[in-house]
């Protein structure tokens, strides 16, 4: 019998695709994973989210027998307050590439890949945007080298614009703008620095503990054990600190092996980050943070604000259908909300650690 004739097959089998995705570009935040963790999460509703505080002390003292009260009265309350900030994170689907990957042949949905590489795109931006000020500050940007030497964006950052290198004003009030003392950001949470604490360079009131290493230097324990104790205010007092893999590589190399405890230690771990502990203190690494730069908190107190309507919540607005093209639809899954750190004292931030 003759043989049937193949010429005009392209193959004789099917291509085989492994039913998960493999090298993910998005990273995740471990800020937002402190958050979790420390439940951190807050709803609200409204034109403005309030964190009240207490920014002095009520006038109090010691008198002699037979003496007298001094007249005094002093507001002590106030309110850092912060604004709702809408992200949003596109999920295109091509009619075309839904008709190629559809029916008994498909192994992945595409779109519940789409919807998911959406969720990721959204937490990285967010996660990465948590460590500026979204206050427009160039210098925060400059201090921190986010971007190369000819401009380009790089890594987490490629959202952010190469020529003020800091979020704008569109983007969460994040870290850089609560960990700060009062000499590059001049508010915090819509209240002014100097109205709240002392003068700027020092620790209390609405003021974190700073450090740059002059010119780029080496990180080392004594400089982080003086950053912690400038921010301890018992019983608060910071017990995590976020950095690039740089930093966090620096200083397993410092911790002497007896007082370093790994991943059996560490509840980030735990989460599958790399973090160690170390006097009390979780040292994690993020992708997220900027190069260079070291951000300690108290992790009970880094907030995430939600808004309660559904689709603010990471919700997705629907596929919606472009009239232009043959089916293609676009929708997006979008965060209202913002961040908060109502204990700016309680906090500090190093930069320019190169070794």
């Amino acid at each position: 019998m003759a043989a049937p004739n193949f010429l005009g097959i392209s193959g004789f089998a099917v291509n085989s695709i492994q039913p998960k995705l493999h090298n993910i570009i998005y990273q995740r935040s471990a800020l937002l994973g402190f958050i979790n963790r420390k439940k951190g999460f807050r709803n609200f509703s409204g034109l403005a989210i309030q964190e009240p505080m207490v920014f002095k002390r009520q006038p109090s003292g010691a008198i002699a027998r037979a003496g007298t009260v001094p007249a005094e009265y002093s507001d002590t309350e106030a309110a850092f307050v912060v604004n709702g900030k809408l992200y949003y994170a596109n999920v295109p689907l091509l009619a075309f590439d839904g008709m190629r990957n559809d029916g008994p042949e498909s192994a992945l949905s595409l779109a519940e890949a789409r919807l998911a590489e959406g969720n990721a795109a959204l937490g990285e931006v967010l996660g990465a945007s948590m460590y500026f000020t979204g206050l427009l500050i160039s210098a925060i940007g400059s201090d921190y080298n986010a971007y190369s030497t000819t401009g380009g964006s790089a890594g987490p950052f490629q959202f952010l614009s190469p020529t003020v290198q800091d979020t704008n004003t569109n983007f969460v009030d994040g870290l850089s703008q609560w960990l700060d003392d009062g000499n590059q950001v001049t508010s915090v949470g819509g209240q002014a620095r100097s109205s709240i604490g002392p003068a700027a360079g020092t620790v209390g009131g609405g003021n974190a503990f700073v450090n740059s290493l002059s010119g780029g230097g080496p990180v080392l324990l004594t400089t982080i054990n003086q950053a912690i104790g400038k921010s301890s205010f018992t019983p608060q007092r910071v017990d995590a600190i976020t950095m690039n893999w740089d930093v966090y590589m620096y200083l397993l190399n410092k911790i002497q092996p007896l007082t370093r405890f790994g991943s059996e230690d560490s509840e980030m771990a735990k989460l599958g980050y790399d973090a160690i502990k170390h006097a009390g203190t979780e040292y994690v690494a993020d992708n997220l943070c900027p190069p260079g730069a070291l951000f300690g908190f108290d992790s009970d107190l880094l907030h995430l604000w939600v808004t309660q309507r559904e689709l603010g919540r990471f919700g997705f607005t629907g596929f919606k259908t472009d009239q232009t093209t043959v089916g293609d639809v676009l929708g997006q899954v979008v965060f209202f909300g913002n961040s908060s750190y109502p204990a700016p004292r309680v906090g500090f931030r190093i930069y320019n650690a190169t070794a």
